[in-house]
């Protein structure tokens, strides 16, 4: 028998251990300000400022300078962390052979021809994104073992959705006013009902994945903030930065604010959890400890402006306002060169690309990350 108090403490408790058991990933504040939070605030402000970016197309230098340089390569360079910098990783070939081979891979597609290199480039790019918002849906779904099997499959198909969808409407209406890398590194094909026909599914699958939500909060009284969040933002920005807007500053937004930050603070998360990484000291505090937050992210914007540079100096020559320090080296034209230099200069993008298909497997020998960086759940029932 339940006592008129107890009747009353129910529905209390029952939020209060729905909020206790979110399958965060550190914390409430954490995950929302650093890992779901960028992606919705870079749609926000897109959406609050859309009479701006309607009158303003391009990627202006400052914006270029904050977006690119500071958040999008700056991330790449946190990979070090993860690999050459973790004493876990140091003894593995794969660190030493992946940038051989992603180096003479490059080469020869350069050799190709230009198009060719970029156009895989960005390719693996793109899957790359792809697999990030998958790989942080899988981790926001854990413990989420009693549901039955298709609703996990149907998690799945909902974030590949919010992500291809806008790629086959992209492929679809080329030419657009913005590129991946450079103009004309993703095929175009004239076939736009492709693009209506890839839109009902989209909105079929979403709907599917709403009601099945509707469902689970009905038999289990229970909502997965952080999983629902992921499938929002990641529908959210994908669609306004490459569908609802044709615009170059709207995409860089969209695009790089979403992907970059988070990656920058999960690998800070997972050295400031991992005693391994904490060996990685400057004046005896941890490169991972909140005091040396600026000193990490100084450390990756440093990098990311010296490739920045060598890429505007030898090849570019876009922003040299920037990096009056290389004005002196020479712009590259000669082809057999360039075709060593620029694979040279994307190693950071290209080894990034492969090692993170290996650093963050949800199963598998390599999956001991996840002791690390994650903490653990009650089975829900």
């Amino acid at each position: 028998m339940i006592s008129v108090n107890q009747a009353r403490n129910q529905p209390q408790n029952q939020a209060q251990n729905q909020a206790q058991n979110q399958p965060w990933i550190h914390s409430a504040a954490f995950d929302l300000s650093l890992i779901l939070g960028p992606s919705l605030m870079a749609c926000l402000i897109v959406l609050l400022f859309n009479k701006g970016f309607e009158q303003h197309h391009a990627v202006g230098p400052m914006a270029w300078i904050i977006l690119v340089v500071c958040i999008d390569v700056a991330h790449v360079y946190s990979s070090i962390f993860r690999t050459y910098g973790d004493s876990d990783m140091q003894a593995r070939s794969l660190l030493w052979l992946v940038p051989l081979l992603c180096w003479g891979f490059g080469s020869v597609l350069y050799s190709l021809g230009p198009h060719i290199f970029w156009a895989g480039l960005a390719y693996i790019a793109v899957f790359h994104f792809i697999r990030q918002q998958y790989g942080f849906a899988m981790i926001y779904a854990r413990g989420e073992r009693d549901y039955p099997s298709y609703f996990k499959q149907l998690d799945r198909v909902s974030i590949y959705a919010a992500t291809i969808y806008p790629l086959v409407f992209w492929h679809t209406h080329l030419p657009r006013n913005f590129n991946w890398f450079l103009e004309g590194d993703f095929i175009g094909f004239s076939f736009p009902e492709a693009s209506r026909i890839a839109g009902w599914i989209y909105i079929s699958i979403l709907v599917s994945y709403t009601i099945k939500e509707f469902w689970i909060v009905l038999q289990y009284k229970y909502f997965n903030i952080p999983r629902n969040l992921i499938v929002i933002s990641t529908a959210l920005s994908w669609y306004v930065g490459i569908v609802w807007l044709n615009n170059d500053l709207a995409f860089t937004l969209t695009n790089v604010v979403s992907h970059g930050i988070p990656y920058m603070a999960l690998v800070w998360l997972y050295g400031n959890k991992n005693k391994n990484s904490k060996s990685l000291k400057l004046r005896g505090k941890s490169l991972f400890s909140l005091p040396m937050i600026p000193v990490y992210i100084g450390i990756l914007v440093l990098l990311a402006y010296l490739e920045e540079g060598l890429w505007d100096a030898f090849v570019w020559r876009d922003h040299m306002r920037f990096f009056s320090i290389f004005s002196d080296l020479p712009i590259i034209q000669d082809r057999l060169v360039l075709a060593l230099l620029v694979p040279l200069l994307a190693l950071p993008q290209s080894t990034h690309y492969i090692f993170d298909a290996f650093l963050w497997r949800v199963r598998g020998k390599d999956s001991g990350w996840k002791n690390v960086l994650l903490k653990p759940l009650e089975v829900k029932q």
